[in-house]
């Protein structure tokens, strides 16, 4: 496939991501902000709209920075984080503190920033990607990016540290669904976790989808 017509494909994907992410309960609003943040980066988008006339940006790092920023840690890792934290409490029973969980979003928020914004500059002002070295030129934006990734991989970090401690130390959850009628899909009706037996008759859809969060 031809390089200028790799990018719309990718914006519709990125849309539809953003689509599920926004069926979220208000309180992963902050990772699906964060989703909208990076797909409104749309250089994507003017990319493949203006290839015939920059193109040589295709061989700069200004492509790698959109690329991590709207899939490897954009919205991908983003996607996954807003799935963990939505579904935890109905998969263990164990509810996790959201003053915790907002302190590694903006942890996470800020290290993905950091490390693929400046690769923006860094490609505008001519660095190729798939280069071990550079100029001097180019140190400070790169070190700028290499603060960031070590900010990123501490929120991994942190994120892996905050399940384990609500699976060492749990607080029940006490209700079947926590997060009221943001959740209407048919898992939330079953107790926290799920029984292995679930339904002795096949619900339906009119018993527990009210339709509240659509």
């Amino acid at each position: 496939m031809p390089k200028d017509r790799k990018i719309p494909p990718q914006d519709a994907s990125s849309g539809a991501l953003l689509g599920w992410l926004w069926r979220s309960y208000m309180r992963q609003h902050f990772w699906t902000i964060a989703a909208a943040v990076f797909f409104m980066a749309l250089e994507g988008s003017m990319l493949g709209a203006l290839s015939w006339l920059i193109q040589p940006m295709f061989d700069d790092i200004f492509v790698a920075g959109n690329g991590g920023a709207i899939w490897s840690l954009g919205i991908a890792i983003i996607g996954v984080f807003t799935a963990v934290y939505f579904w935890f409490p109905k998969m263990t029973g164990y509810m996790y503190s959201e003053s915790v969980a907002k302190l590694h979003f903006w942890v996470t928020f800020i290290g993905v920033n950091m490390l693929f914004f400046p690769q923006h500059f860094l490609g505008l002002a001519g660095m190729p990607r798939r280069y071990i070295d550079y100029p001097e030129a180019f140190a400070y934006w790169n070190y700028i990016s290499s603060i960031g990734a070590f900010i990123a991989f501490a929120s991994f970090v942190f994120f892996i540290v905050l399940l384990a401690v609500v699976l060492m130390r749990p607080r029940n959850v006490t209700a079947n669904n926590p997060w009221n009628e943001w959740a209407d899909t048919l898992e939330w009706t079953l107790p926290s976790p799920p029984p292995e037996h679930t339904f002795e008759t096949l619900p339906k859809q009119s018993d527990w989808d009210k339709g509240h969060a659509h």
